[in-house]
């Protein structure tokens, strides 16, 4: 991680123990950074969803992903 970066995920204990590494419990609450989050739904799409011609068009289809992720 860099100095300034958010990790790419936290867990927050039920007892207010705030983690970077693993869970400590079942019940502990995962947090993922959202940029984290949509780069991995992305990689799932392309890898599972779209044909290879498809893939030569992907960064269109990723600016579009990403706006709509991010509500915009």
């Amino acid at each position: 991680m860099k100095a300034n970066e958010a990790p790419e995920k936290l867990y927050y204990a039920p007892y207010g123990d705030i983690r970077e590494d693993n869970p400590i419990t079942d019940n502990d609450i995962e947090y993922v950074r959202k940029d984290a989050f949509i780069e991995k739904a992305w990689n799932w799409i392309e890898d599972n969803m779209l044909s290879s011609n498809q893939q030569d068009k992907s960064r269109f289809y990723y600016e579009q992903f990403i706006n709509y992720m991010k509500g915009e």
